[in-house]
């Protein structure tokens, strides 16, 4: 959560020092079903793991926010490499 929070800080403190708004996309990019059974993740423990990632942006939203709009983008990413043109 830590190591979340001092990487999202100074997007966030740049976008408020210029006066601007900021997309904060969530660590979700590989929890989908398919990758979470590749990775050992239960359904249930995926679902967790995907919710804490967005409290997470949630929690520097309510605390940093400065007038201009943070958004909160939560992509779970592709169901293959989503390097590999044709696999889905």
């Amino acid at each position: 959560v830590e190591l979340l929070k001092k990487y999202y800080t100074p997007f966030i403190e740049l976008a408020n020092e210029k006066g601007v708004g900021c997309i904060l996309e969530s660590a979700t990019w590989r929890a989908s079903l398919d990758w979470g059974k590749k990775l050992g993740y239960s359904e249930e423990e995926l679902s967790i793991a995907n919710q804490k990632s967005i409290c997470i942006l949630r929690n520097l939203r309510s605390t940093m926010e400065k007038g201009k709009p943070l958004i909160i983008s939560g992509c779970v990413g592709p169901r293959g490499d989503g390097y590999v043109a044709g696999e889905v």
